[in-house]
């Protein structure tokens, strides 16, 4: 075997390896959601989307937002024996919501399929993976000193965590775009979803910028907050110390509360580290 023979063979191998422990994470959640009953809420999600489809027969609809809000448990991983995935989610909690994901939009798949040929819904055939907006919410995480989230301690952890605070300050409603639709407007036929973006996508097949159906464009209110730890305001002055303040990204699926100044509140959520701005995404914000 040559020397490019042999670097070849071992990166497909590579490769393989991560295709199976993907493959094997989303099978790992699958199982977790069948257990513990929240396969309904995929059902019942997916059964609004065709009927909605179905009711109204508006090409347009096709194409629509399909939103799976998905309430999470610590405690329920525990009692379903889904350690493994548990450590996932608190290890890795962007690869835990991209295998939920890839997990939901296959089972959506099957049932839109489904539908497609037993209910009338035969324009309705496929649904595309940027449609599927699921809605995290992850709660009981529990309040130990190795899950604490904690700046002004130097405790800086890469997974999911907890972390308190009072806020000292909150942002007036913004809004990000979570879907919108394009088209190729030279007779191709064609259109895109994007999602997190309103750059006009080249279509594939002529080259040229597409248009976007400004009226299905699909957007979500959140709001950021900052917050201080309760000891900077109980200890406003002690020496050789700054307490800085944490920027929190907080969607409206994952708090039932009010958010109010000077009020403090138990957040769960991570560290984004991907992203510039140094900001942690909320998966559960609640009074404290």
């Amino acid at each position: 075997m040559s020397m490019i023979d042999d670097v070849t063979f071992i990166g497909n191998d590579k490769d393989c390896t991560h295709i199976s422990q993907s493959f094997r994470d989303q099978k790992q959640f699958e199982s977790f959601i069948r257990r513990n009953q929240l396969i309904k809420i995929i059902e019942g999600a997916t059964e609004n989307f065709v009927k909605k489809y179905r009711e109204s027969q508006k090409p347009e609809l096709a194409l629509g937002p399909l939103f799976v809000p998905l309430r999470l448990e610590y405690s329920e991983f525990i009692k379903n024996d889904a350690i493994e995935l548990l450590h996932l989610a608190v290890e890795e909690p962007l690869q835990f919501f991209d295998a939920a994901k890839y997990c939901i939009y296959g089972l959506v798949r099957e049932r839109i399929k489904l539908a497609a040929s037993t209910e009338g819904c035969g324009a309705l055939k496929v649904i595309d993976i940027d449609q599927i907006h699921l809605q995290v919410r992850f709660t009981g995480l529990p309040l130990q000193k190795d899950l604490n989230f904690a700046p002004f301690k130097n405790n800086w952890l890469p997974g999911l965590s907890w972390t308190t605070g009072i806020i000292s300050a909150i942002s007036e409603p913004q809004f990000a775009i979570l879907q919108s639709i394009w088209y190729c407007s030279t007779g191709c036929n064609r259109n895109k979803i994007n999602t997190d973006s309103i750059n006009a996508p080249i279509c594939y097949t002529c080259g040229r910028y597409m248009n976007e159906y400004a009226k299905l464009r699909i957007t979500e209110k959140y709001h950021l907050l900052r917050i201080l730890p309760a000891y900077s305001l109980e200890n406003p002055r002690v020496t050789d110390k700054i307490f800085r303040s944490l920027t929190i990204h907080v969607r409206e699926h994952v708090h039932d509360c009010e958010l109010r100044l000077g009020k403090s509140y138990l957040i769960t959520g991570y560290y984004d580290y991907t992203h510039t701005g140094q900001i942690f995404q909320a998966w559960s914000v609640m009074t404290h």
